[in-house]
């Protein structure tokens, strides 16, 4: 009985590490109020707990106290613990798993249709910011996107023509706290010069057809 309960144990681990791994990639950095469930197989004390990363960037578990994990990925993470266990247990074997991300708060100003102040999930990009604020208006410049620091220094991104996206909303910096994402204004009017394309396609036909 005892067997069949340490095995439902590991297998339930096992299915949350790999949920884990598939909705927030191998790439995932964990920071500050990120929830992490660490458990360690064949420790009773040690299992399944439930803990936030703190302010500064660090966790404390039991036996090791205090380790820094911010930056980290949850295998990164969980070789590092499995390292300061080994003073401590034989051959421990460490589950981590992240059971609760943080969000991180963007503003998003300029030719928007909404602006405003958005939680996105780690990992997004300007593109993102942007859709989250409604979108860009018929007036936007996504070829000339700011994103700035709290620090004022600035990074002009392109990403798209007109108030059109290219094909890769993945461009720039991925997305920290604090970043304002400023969207610009085009001097022309997109819509109204493509009319005018139009037009003059139409008339330069024409001209061509009477010196037929």
């Amino acid at each position: 009985m005892k067997r069949k309960g340490a095995f439902l144990i590991l297998l339930l681990l096992l299915t949350m590490l790999m949920s884990s791994f598939i909705i927030y990639g191998a790439e995932y950095r964990l920071g500050p109020k990120d929830v992490l469930s660490i458990g360690v197989w064949g420790q009773p004390d040690l299992q399944a707990q439930q803990i936030t990363v703190l302010p500064d960037g660090t966790i404390f578990f039991p036996l090791i106290g205090q380790v820094e994990v911010v930056g980290m990925s949850v295998k990164e993470v969980q070789n590092t613990i499995t390292e300061k266990l080994s003073t401590y247990l034989v051959n421990p074997r460490v589950s981590v798993v992240v059971v609760e991300t943080r969000t991180i708060l963007i503003k998003v100003v300029g030719e928007v249709n909404r602006p405003g102040i958005f939680n996105l999930e780690p990992n997004s990009y300007a593109a993102d910011a942007i859709a989250m604020a409604g979108g860009p208006t018929y007036k936007a410049d996504l070829a000339k996107v700011v994103v700035s620091s709290p620090d004022q220094s600035e990074e002009i991104i392109a990403l798209g023509k007109g108030n059109k996206f290219n094909d890769n909303p993945a461009t720039g910096p991925k997305m920290e706290e604090g970043l304002t994402v400023y969207v610009s204004e085009h001097w022309l009017n997109w819509e109204k010069v493509t009319r005018f394309s139009v037009i003059l396609g139409i008339i330069s036909a024409i001209k061509t057809l009477f010196k037929l």
